[in-house]
């Protein structure tokens, strides 16, 4: 009786080592599949949201946002970001000499700025453009390069960072999608107000490109 289950035991460790043997070799064998290329193709700039997206945002932010596109200058003067952002809900500016913005107040916050605006955040394509005091140079701006600006007013600015609870306007600039390939632009007015800008934009394959040169002067005759 003990042989009969010991040869019933070698054959069915023979058996498993058999089919073990079998698994190893089958895995061993690689599967070929068809060959698959997956390609794509740039909708737009990588770098700056386009006013379409920029309008996306409606549906996502819960509170007070708005986006002011560049249309409005077309049709008037764009000399500052007063011609830009007026008629913003909850937006406040005021210039010392009608050509520079000195204060802008989103909801009261920064009012009390006096020459540089205070107590508001300003990107450049999402990143930080104020000072180390909290403060803004926004003659560094050219308005005539922006596409629009997003405004976010009080506690719907804090995706920025916890310190904006003043609000944050969002500044996009042009890029070769949607700039002209290359614009003139003339203005003059009272005071010896002169500003000309020059622009252009292309796109070349995955690549796009703006560049724009500007100049404002204004005297006292």
């Amino acid at each position: 009786m003990w042989r009969r289950w010991s040869v019933l035991a070698i054959t069915t460790v023979s058996v498993i080592g058999i089919q073990t043997a079998q698994g190893a070799e089958a895995s061993n064998d690689s599967a070929e599949t068809a060959e698959v290329t997956v390609t794509g193709e740039a909708t737009g700039s990588l770098t700056s949201v386009s006013p379409e997206e920029s309008a996306k945002q409606k549906t996502q932010v819960p509170g007070a946002f708005t986006v002011k596109t560049t249309d409005d200058m077309k049709l008037g003067r764009a000399s500052n970001f007063e011609d830009l952002l007026q008629r913003t809900p909850g937006v406040f500016l005021q210039s010392e000499n009608g050509a520079e913005v000195s204060k802008i107040s989103i909801r009261g916050s920064g009012i009390t700025s006096e020459d540089e605006p205070l107590g508001v955040m300003f990107l450049l394509d999402g990143l930080n453009f104020n000072q180390g005091d909290g403060e803004s140079v926004l003659e560094d701006f050219d308005v005539a390069a922006l596409s629009q600006a997003e405004v976010f007013r009080g506690a719907d600015a804090l995706k920025y960072g916890a310190l904006t609870l003043g609000g944050a306007i969002n500044l996009v600039p042009l890029t070769g999608y949607d700039a002209a390939p290359f614009q003139v632009r003339l203005e003059e007015g009272s005071y010896g107000f002169f500003r000309g800008d020059m622009s252009g934009g292309a796109v070349e394959g995955q690549f796009d490109e703006f560049g724009a040169i500007g100049f404002r002067a204004r005297g006292l005759s």
